[in-house]
Formats: C-alpha cells, sequence, structure tokens
C-alpha cells in the first residue's frame, strides 16, 4: 500500500508490518507503523494548521486493508489500542500505584488531594488494562 498526502509518497510493505498504533491527540492524530525488523515510521498531523480529513480517510482505508490483508495471508498484524496493550505496562501501573499509596500515607491535609486527584485516573488505567488482558490483545514488544 502506498501511503500518499501531498507530495510525500511512503510504500509500506504489510508482510514487513508488526503493528499499527494510531492515537487521536490534542492537537491532531499520531499513527506509527512498527516493522518486523524494529524500526518504527510516525505520522503526525497538527489540526492547528492543516486539515486532518484527508489523514482519516486514508487511515479507515489503511485499517480495512491491514484487515483484508490478516483475513487473506493469515497472519496477525497487530493494531495496538492503547499505551497499556503492552504486557510490560502493569509494571508501570504498579511503580505508580505504590506511589499514590505513599502519597496517601506521607501527606497531610490540604498536600493530601495531590493523591486523591491521582486515584481516578489510575484506577481507570488499571481497569483498561484487564480489559485488554480479559480481550487477549496484549503484546510483548
Amino acid at each position: 500500500m502506498n501511503l500518499e498526502l501531498s507530495s510525500t509518497v511512503v510504500h509500506v510493505a504489510f508482510n514487513k508490518l508488526k503493528y499499527y498504533y494510531i492515537y487521536n491527540g490534542k492537537n491532531g492524530i499520531v499513527f506509527t507503523l512498527g516493522f518486523l525488523d524494529g524500526t518504527k515510521r510516525k505520522f503526525a498531523v497538527n489540526n492547528n494548521f492543516c486539515n486532518i480529513e484527508p489523514l482519516e480517510i486514508l487511515l479507515a482505508q489503511f485499517r480495512s486493508a491491514i484487515d483484508e490483508y490478516n483475513v487473506q495471508k493469515q497472519v496477525n498484524i497487530i493494531h495496538l489500542e492503547s499505551i497499556l496493550a503492552r504486557k510490560n505496562a502493569a509494571y508501570v501501573l504498579i511503580v505508580v500505584t505504590i506511589l499514590i499509596i505513599l502519597g496517601f500515607v506521607l501527606t497531610s491535609m490540604p498536600v493530601i488531594i495531590i493523591p486523591i486527584a491521582f486515584t481516578l485516573p489510575i484506577l481507570f488505567n488499571w481497569f483498561h488494562y484487564f480489559q485488554l488482558k480479559r480481550n487477549n490483545k496484549l503484546v510483548d514488544f
């Protein structure tokens, strides 16, 4: 498949592709391709300076092309749905959880509001991690 954005053309060989990750951030879309040889290609579109619709259309076509390729060739090019989709994400979550618990133990009012503010996001991250694990969507790389 060829990715064409204005004057830039990038040829993507699906047989060398290991995973892809699409992140819609605050300033636009970030699209990462991870290859079997360990290299990465990252594409980003900043919605403050340009129209992101062409990339959104391209990514929709890319996803369907990947799905068709996976079925035809019986391979598994992984769509990373989250940064938490990696098996080692549990270690990061454990460390952050321990830091929050220490924050509760070692601080007093009004500073205790800081660990309280971090509790809900870490709970959501744990929930998301276990959801990915239950659906067998964790990867080892």
